[in-house]
């Protein structure tokens, strides 16, 4: 076991910081470079990767570890690579007539020292792939993988310690006493991946020293099926989003809302689509995997026991294998444990309703989800789920297949969490857009009146000039032609070149 020492923290945070005040992860060439040797690394290790996967996590084939945790991966940091030299450029931006002439940008530029706090359910990715968002925008970066993967903390360390800059780039291990210490240290970002309950702590943590959090959290995440569904695909989509990795995902469908008038159908589509997808002897097939320990696994154990509804399929829990049986509840009670918390396991409950604004209310009525999810083609229901709820993101006949869509930003709201992660968004969230106004040159220097109406004493004469100029001149180059300003703007900056270059005056 790796030792449990929080002194280890701050050598390696005063290290980092010293690195980057010299600039070196602020060059795209060298951030480029890492990030091909990242890439690199995690191909050469694939299969050592894969098996930590396995083993922390309870696999039975590391082919499925491989599907589920690099391959994300690596489609995020190859997508990074292809475009965060454009995302880090400056974009120019207009400068009002009021404030000119001059000109205006927005670079971005890193934090700083970013500390990434993966989560355990996937491990390899929830760790690594934040953290290539991190070093694309020119942070050093410091990892903490979940102590309970323990493997993929050791490959984790073993990987960046061989493929990357040791100067600018590390791995932290520890357990419950680092993990609880290392939050209050002096970080420039923090991206944590896990609970609304642990993010708290760490948002708790992180605000002594006024540290920008990005939180990946979690949530019970609704699954939305109505008559007008392709059952046949609803179906093997929800399947395969909440029995895929033993349902220990944070954007897994937690629990559906289905309409009362397919109720059978559903119910019966879904108990085939898990019996196809991982056979009728869960326990022996090689796609499914078991739960992260004991303590998760008698958590599941309480929702199958305490429910209040119906077990329409499964139920088998073995402790000491740490197996639960994908396991789908009908009608459980609305306070029940398995209604009230996420799940983060294959039970699923079922619900039905009536009338769509049953649905609107449920959904409304509770915390902020990380996803929703909607299978049907009733425009209607589309809408009102699209402007009448909020969620971290919005799927309809889909689910969790968003998280790989790296154009898609991922992150939650509210309870579900804050900021983003993947992509350009993800990329920028990692920065400080860093606004700049440029007044250099000589239409910069320009002084005269009426621009100099802005110094004090403000006169009479001053304070109508300057209450014409913000009137008439507050616009942009980009908008004068469409305005309706455009004649005063002209006749104003007419009066004004004449008034400076008057060799008469």
């Amino acid at each position: 076991m790796v030792p449990d020492n929080p002194a280890i923290i701050d050598p390696i945070l005063n290290n980092l910081k010293k690195t980057f005040r010299t600039g070196k992860t602020r060059d795209l060439a060298f951030r480029k470079q890492q990030l091909r040797n990242l890439l690199t690394g995690i191909k050469e290790m694939e299969d050592e990767i894969s098996e930590a996967v396995q083993k922390d996590l309870g696999y039975q084939d590391p082919k499925v570890a491989k599907f589920l945790n690099l391959l994300p991966t690596i489609g995020d940091i190859e997508y990074i690579l292809n475009n965060f030299e454009s995302w880090a450029q400056k974009r120019s931006v207009d400068v009002s007539l009021v404030v000119g002439p001059g000109s205006g940008y927005i670079i971005p530029e890193p934090y700083g020292v970013t500390l990434v706090i993966g989560a355990w359910n996937y491990p390899f990715n929830t760790t690594v792939a934040p953290a290539a968002n991190a070093i694309a925008a020119g942070n050093c970066v410091a990892l903490k993988p979940s102590e309970m993967s323990p493997h993929n903390s050791n490959v984790m360390k073993k990987l960046f310690d061989k493929y990357l800059d040791k100067d600018c780039y590390t791995v932290i291990e520890g357990q419950v006493e680092v993990a609880k210490a290392i939050c209050y240290k002096p970080w420039d970002h923090i991206i944590f991946t896990g609970s609304p309950q642990k993010g708290k702590l760490v948002a708790q943590a992180a605000s002594q020293n006024l540290i920008p959090c990005t939180l990946e959290l979690g949530g019970k995440s609704p699954t939305i099926v109505d008559k007008t569904a392709n059952l046949n695909v609803a179906v093997a989509r929800i399947a395969q989003g909440k029995i895929g990795n033993s349902g220990q995902t944070c954007i897994a469908p937690d629990f559906a809302i289905v309409d009362q008038d397919i109720k059978d159908q559903f119910l019966s589509s879904l108990k085939e689509a898990m019996i196809t997808q991982i056979s009728n002897n869960p326990e022996t097939s090689r796609d499914y995997n078991r739960m992260i320990n004991e303590f998760h696994t008698k958590r599941m154990e309480s929702m199958i026991k305490t429910h209040g509804g119906q077990i329409y399929y499964g139920g088998k829990v073995d402790v000491s294998k740490k197996f639960v049986e994908p396991t789908i509840i009908v009608n459980p009670k609305l306070d029940s444990e398995c209604m009230q918390d996420e799940i983060f396991g294959p039970i699923f409950p079922v619900i039905f309703y009536k009338n769509f604004d049953e649905v609107i209310n449920f959904i409304n009525d509770r915390p902020k989800p990380l996803a929703l999810y909607y299978f049907g083609e009733n425009k209607t229901h589309k809408d009102r789920l699209l402007n009448e709820t909020s969620s971290g993101h919005l799927s309809f006949n889909e689910c969790v297949m968003h998280y790989i869509n790296n154009t898609l930003p991922f992150g939650g709201v509210g309870n579900s969490g804050s900021g983003v992660i993947h992509g350009k968004l993800g990329f920028e969230n990692c920065s400080h857009l860093k606004p700049v106004l440029d007044k250099s040159g000589t239409l910069g220097s320009l002084n005269s009146y009426p621009l100099n109406c802005r110094y004090p004493p403000y006169t009479e004469s001053k304070l109508k000039t300057l209450n014409f100029l913000i009137k008439n001149l507050d616009v942009y180059p980009s908008e004068v032609l469409k305005s309706r300003k455009f004649l005063s703007v002209a006749v104003l900056a007419t009066s004004a070149l004449a008034y400076y270059f008057n060799p008469f005056k």
